[in-house]
């Protein structure tokens, strides 16, 4: 009966989705933010990954014994190159014209003076942002520092696990709105099941659970029983999500940001496989205000750009990389053809799991339209092969980029490299309308204070 329920449970809450007003802006959600795209056949030198060359996780970690004290030095350089020095967040060469405050290595005093006074543990709290720094090869710049700061400032408030007040009124909410009312009780009768050796159902503990970790493990641990258990049910499930585009069970876990930082699971993930890190593995690391803290400056600062003010990568975060540059393509395309296009940073369309979908988006379409009239020998072809590359620094190198900035220049002036995305944030933990744009500037906010110290 049980196994029964299981199945018909998963392939209910694959197949349904909820009913919602339409919302002004584009609604992103943070499980269907594409990272990282694959790149097609002639582009597979353009390496679309944040960061290429960087420690593992646990190489990364080593880097916080006492003896490793001399990486913190303002007189060391890093020992490993990153990928461009453009991964600085203001992008400026050490020259009379940079003033020293924005190019001077911080100490720990100066980053425990940094964080706000209410917050327990400013030592140790600064002692990791170092750590991290020292371990991807970030400069422990005022800028840098400030930035990191500010997003764990907006995200928790320097908690690296907090307790969320009516979280069961929270999910309960997220399943519906996923899900519908009717896979929301479907997913309930899957959960009320009771392990032999504990006291509550899977879902009296999911209701029970007051902190975002709490809620994980009830879906990771259910997984587990059922693994067990029923070897071939989780087998059978899992070949139905492949069908309809859902790679893995994890998928169906409504944490999909953790941490001090509440940086993406799925951005962590795709960056620690290549370290042998498993997904759970991973989410656990993300749990600790080390891990947090690793990959949400990896995710804010470990990518090469040409933005001139930070809250560009501020909006990026939230989003994804180079949200910011390609709402501003949007934008130049909307004026270019007369049609206004949805400034959200895409400009291919992608499927529930990140990848690129078949057909032509909005963007796309708009594109093509602009080839006819300001650019004929830009064909279909070159203009999808070039778009694989947009969340890579490499779409600035393309026809298609180039072809459009270059219109926009001869008819209106020169064209801006970013401009703020405007997204509709759809998140289980925000319960009034937010966009993007009101995220990057909250954060700004917070990093402007910062810098003024």
């Amino acid at each position: 009966m049980g196994s029964a329920i299981l199945v018909a449970g998963l392939i209910v809450l694959l197949l349904l989705g909820g009913c919602a007003e339409t919302p002004k802006y584009p609604v992103v959600t943070e499980s269907t933010k594409p990272y990282l795209t694959e790149q097609p056949a002639d582009r597979s030198g353009q390496d679309a990954r944040v960061i290429s060359v960087r420690p593992s996780p646990k190489q990364a970690e080593e880097i916080r014994t006492p003896n490793n004290k001399a990486r913190l030095s303002a007189t060391e350089e890093p020992q490993t190159p990153m990928a461009s020095p453009e991964q600085q967040v203001v992008r400026k060469d050490k020259t009379e014209s940079t003033p020293d405050t924005l190019i001077r290595t911080l100490s720990i005093e100066d980053v425990t003076r940094l964080i706000p006074g209410h917050v327990q543990n400013r030592a140790d709290w600064a002692g990791d942002i170092l750590k991290v720094f020292a371990a991807l090869n970030l400069p422990s710049s005022p800028a840098n520092v400030c930035s990191v700061l500010a997003v764990i400032q907006q995200e928790s408030g320097f908690q690296v696990n907090p307790v969320v007040n009516g979280m069961h009124h929270i999910i309960l909410n997220e399943l519906e709105n996923r899900y519908g009312e009717y896979g929301k009780q479907a997913l309930k009768k899957m959960l009320d099941v009771k392990p032999a050796s504990e006291k509550k159902t899977f879902w009296g503990k999911l209701m029970a659970a007051k902190t975002e970790y709490e809620v994980d493990r009830v879906f990771r641990d259910y997984v587990v029983y059922h693994e067990v258990g029923h070897p071939k049910l989780i087998s059978m499930a899992e070949a139905t999500g492949r069908a309809i585009g859902i790679d893995d069970l994890d998928q169906l876990n409504p944490i999909s940001t953790i941490g001090s930082m509440q940086v993406s699971v799925k951005f962590s993930q795709e960056q620690a496989k290549f370290y042998g890190m498993g997904a759970w593995q991973t989410r656990e690391f993300l749990y600790t205000r080390y891990g947090g803290i690793y990959y949400g400056a990896l995710r804010l600062l470990g990518y090469q750009s040409n933005y001139t003010d930070p809250i560009y990568r501020f909006a990026d975060y939230n989003l994804g990389m180079y949200a910011s540059r390609n709402a501003a393509v949007q934008q130049q395309l909307s004026a270019l053809i007369g049609y206004k296009l949805a400034l959200d940073g895409d400009l291919l369309r992608y499927t529930q799991n990140g990848a690129v979908a078949s057909g032509e988006g909005e963007s796309e379409k708009a594109i093509l339209a602009f080839a006819k009239r300001y650019a004929p020998a830009l064909g279909k072809k070159t203009i999808h092969n070039d778009l694989y590359s947009e969340k890579s620094a490499a779409l600035e190198n393309t026809k298609t980029y180039l072809a459009i900035k270059q219109a926009y220049a001869d008819t209106y002036g020169t064209p801006s490299y970013a401009r703020l995305p405007e997204v509709e944030i759809h998140s289980p933990k925000i319960r009034s309308r937010f966009t993007t744009a009101g995220f990057a500037r909250a954060v700004d906010g917070k990093y402007q204070r910062c810098i003024k110290k």
